[in-house]
């Protein structure tokens, strides 16, 4: 891979395992990042022992002028080089293509479709990290302890409820089963349908998350986030936050423990429409 990089005349990446090493006379590095930073903290920000270098590449992409100053920061990057275009990948969450029917879900069969996509608390891929508290409330819970009741409140209310887990967390070779409400969607089967993970996120009615980046996308379509959180200070200490106050920029109900994320579900359609302006495109 050091080889092929030398050797390289541009090189495009959109996570950059390869730290370290900056490019050479002749050469352009092109990050075309996966989504815009904002929350979960990267570059500077990142307070991980492993992530040695905050350099990202010569040239990035951003989606608003909002963004193109807080790439600049987080990356030391000069403004001439980030070019406010949107993100190639963005378009698919606006043509998700009939997704969810390719992957054999009918949404003709509920009320409404949620995606939840947790970032990982502990990596194995790429760079090993330990982000936030593994402890903390989140899908394990609702796979575990918590599975039957949650089943009974999304059956009760015609809810599918998707979980995606993220390409590097160590839960995603967990062996956590399918059911009527709740399935577990991978890459591997989103790559055999030729599917997009954009396109997947565009066909869902509701998107729920954490840290990720990937709300900031799912809002393009105009429809409700909710944020489950429940490690907070820890993730900051550990892994750290882009902004001072992640709570600010996330347009939707903020869920610590069960109890508010079994209310949630009970009253979903009324609780996201307190948040209708920080979500809906005007």
């Amino acid at each position: 891979g050091i080889l092929t990089y030398f050797g390289a005349c541009s090189i495009i990446t959109t996570h950059n395992y390869i730290t370290g090493l900056y490019t050479a006379k002749g050469q352009t590095h092109y990050h075309l990042a996966h989504g815009m930073s904002l929350i979960k903290g990267v570059g500077k920000a990142t307070k991980n022992k492993n992530a040695k270098d905050v350099f990202q590449g010569d040239v990035t992409l951003a989606n608003s002028s909002f963004f193109k100053e807080n790439a600049s920061i987080l990356f030391n990057m000069p403004y001439d080089r980030i070019f406010v275009t949107g993100l190639p990948s963005d378009d698919d969450v606006l043509c998700p293509d009939d997704a969810l029917n390719k992957i054999g879900i009918n949404k003709q069969n509920y009320t409404k479709t949620v995606l939840w996509c947790p970032t990982y608390r502990r990596s194995d891929v790429g760079t090993l990290r330990d982000d936030g508290d593994m402890e903390a409330f989140g899908v394990p819970d609702i796979l575990g302890v918590y599975r039957r009741e949650t089943e009974d409140i999304l059956k009760k209310h015609r809810i599918l409820l998707l979980i995606k887990f993220h390409p590097m967390d160590v839960l995603r070779n967990k062996n956590f089963q399918d059911s009527e409400s709740i399935r577990l969607i991978n890459s591997d089967q989103l790559k055999a349908k030729k599917i997009s993970f954009n396109q997947m996120m565009g066909d869902c009615d509701t998107f729920w998350t954490d840290y990720s980046s990937a709300y900031i996308t799912f809002m393009m379509t105009g429809r409700p986030c909710a944020f489950i959180i429940g490690d907070k200070e820890t993730y900051r200490k550990k892994r750290g936050f882009g902004v001072e106050d992640p709570i600010r920029y996330m347009p939707g109900e903020i869920i610590s423990d069960y109890q508010s994320l079994k209310r949630y579900i009970e009253n979903m359609d009324e609780v996201n429409i307190k948040y209708r302006t920080r979500y809906e495109i005007g």
